[in-house]
């Protein structure tokens, strides 16, 4: 669902910019104050999982792929704001390393999925579950399931809006909304599945990671829990994203096959996407999870470091939250603040 240079224009691009630094600033002011310490560390290991696994497309309907957002996932087991962090990471490596995603687009693909998919994720599943504790596992996956599946219709409506206001669609927009919404409902019950699947998985390897279920169980070491999730990131990344669909996805797909796009001669001036596009085309080290001309093993190459980018970056997060909040917990703990300097 990332969206290209060519859906925006500069003005449009330019707001969603501003809008996704508001956000992810809001959630580095909550996730500092809010973030369990003892789950620091799944910032950065959770997000290389997610990134590896948005590499493996999968068929969805006749010439139509979709591939695991995660977004849901992150906010279950780490809350919205420190998820949107874990989404924007993963999603800014996509961009600057693989050029998925236009440069001039960054900022509207930060709204969809790092802010939009992460907080409606939270809002549906606490909704649903009731946010408290000892909630039966039917009900706990229930609501994972319909967060997932919201929290992909959201991102997705967001795209024909986006596109709309920008003026280079050619498409009825309730149409393409329609077709945006149907696609990604189908999508979004597949990514349902999924946050469901892996959820169960780590409830059984490390219950205390998984909240708002009570579970007694100590289950493996954190260490080997983090390890577990890392050798599961490296695989699917490395090795199961080279059976991955070429099937368009969603997005691409819909602008395909209802011609989304104006015609060059009719659309509005387009230097700004051009000159996107260059520059992305510049700073991208693997365009297309490739290299011109390499083999299939650069696939495995691009999921592996991908995966440790995402590991690096959201971790450095995770620190830089950590360091921000040493005042605060001392107080919180019962510690008083030093005096004040006296007069000389």
């Amino acid at each position: 669902m990332h969206m290209g240079n060519e859906l925006l224009t500069l003005p449009v691009a330019g707001a969603l910019f501003a809008g996704a630094a508001g956000g992810l600033g809001y959630a580095s002011a909550k996730a500092r104050k809010g973030l369990d310490e003892k789950k620091v560390p799944l910032l950065g290991v959770l997000g290389a999982f997610v990134f590896a696994a948005q590499m493996v497309n999968f068929p969805v309907l006749p010439g139509t792929s979709g591939h695991f957002v995660g977004a849901t996932l992150l906010a279950v087991v780490l809350g919205p704001h420190a998820a949107a962090l874990g989404m924007a990471a993963i999603v800014i490596v996509q961009c600057l390393v693989f050029q998925d995603g236009g440069l001039l687009a960054l900022g509207a693909n930060l709204v969809n999925m790092a802010l939009v998919g992460p907080y409606v994720a939270h809002a549906i599943f606490s909704a649903i579950s009731g946010g408290g504790r000892d909630v039966s596992r039917a009900r706990f996956y229930a609501a994972s399931f319909l967060a997932a599946l919201g929290s992909v219709l959201a991102g997705a409506i967001l795209v024909p809006i986006e596109v709309s206001v920008s003026g280079v669609s050619a498409a009825p927009f309730l149409f393409f909304l329609g077709v945006m919404a149907g696609v990604h409902a189908v999508i979004g019950a597949a990514e349902g599945a999924i946050t469901f699947a892996v959820l169960a998985a780590l409830a059984r390897l490390r219950p205390d990671l998984v909240p708002v279920l009570r579970d007694e169980r100590r289950g493996a070491p954190l260490g080997a829990a983090l390890a577990s999730v890392l050798a599961a990131a490296a695989l699917v990344g490395g090795f199961l994203s080279l059976a991955a669909s070429e099937l368009p996805d969603g997005l691409d797909s819909t602008l395909e096959r209802l011609e989304v796009l104006k015609p060059a001669g009719e659309e509005p001036a387009r230097s700004a996407a051009d000159a996107a596009e260059r520059i992305g085309e510049k700073i991208a080290i693997f365009p297309d999870y490739s290299r011109p001309g390499g083999g299939w093993y650069w696939t495995t190459v691009s999921g592996i470091l991908g995966a440790a980018l995402v590991l690096g970056v959201a971790s450095a997060a995770a620190r830089a939250l950590r360091t921000g909040r040493p005042r605060a917990d001392a107080a919180s703990a019962g510690g008083r603040p030093d005096p004040p300097p006296g007069p000389a």
